[in-house]
């Protein structure tokens, strides 16, 4: 066998999986949604337990002071990178954190 027939080989099984994969993830898998659901709700909730202490710092106002953006951004760069760590780096999680953290823009904006 020659190594250009190895190669277009895999790469058409690659494709193929790639396919299934985003076919699945495309809501056609019925298991899969609801698996997908309930990560999304863990991963939401983790979330909100992560940056409960912001918030609620946020909510006294105790970030209305001198460097308070800085010390704020820092604090949820340091929570992000805290959920990553827990939840591993995936596509999922980042999905997740990426549309939590879009919410939280209006109060970013407020400090």
């Amino acid at each position: 066998m020659s190594r250009v027939y190895v190669t277009e080989t895999a790469c058409l099984e690659s494709a193929a999986k790639k396919s299934l994969i985003q076919h699945r993830c495309q809501g056609h898998d019925p298991e899969h949604n609801e698996e997908d659901e309930e990560l999304t709700e863990k991963n939401q909730n983790l979330l909100k337990s992560l940056f409960e202490p912001v918030d609620d710092k946020l909510k006294a106002g105790g970030y209305a002071v001198i460097e308070g953006y800085q010390r704020y951004m820092c604090e949820r760069a340091e929570l992000e990178e805290r959920y990553r760590c827990d939840l591993g780096n995936t596509m999922k999680a980042n999905e997740v954190l990426e549309r939590y953290l879009k919410e939280k823009v209006t109060e970013s904006e407020l400090v």
